[in-house]
């Protein structure tokens, strides 16, 4: 009974250290500030220019990610210029596929 007792405890205080985590991160960043340097990584990684835009979101539950608003890519030379958001939705749940 002490043993339950104690790993209650100690799975209480990692939940709450977690919540508190995910609260402190959606209150101290803010995703719009490094707009540049996500547009930046993009260009040197595809050599397209990306365009951003909305707003940029945080989002902590149920996961954290981060949410864009419309975005473009420059398209490649002979193809269809298309929203970003349209090329992703076509892998049925983004980058990794959920």
């Amino acid at each position: 009974m002490r043993i339950a007792k104690v790993l209650g405890w100690i799975s209480g205080g990692l939940i709450a250290l977690l919540v508190r985590l995910l609260l402190g991160i959606k209150l101290l960043v803010n995703p719009n500030s490094d707009r540049d340097r996500i547009e930046a990584a993009v260009k040197a990684a595809t050599g397209r220019e990306l365009v951003l835009d909305g707003e940029l979101k945080l989002s902590v539950f149920p996961w954290v990610a981060l949410e864009l608003g419309p975005a473009t890519e420059e398209a490649v030379k002979g193809a269809v210029k298309q929203k970003l958001q349209d090329i992703l939705k076509k892998g049925q749940g983004g980058l990794f596929g959920h």
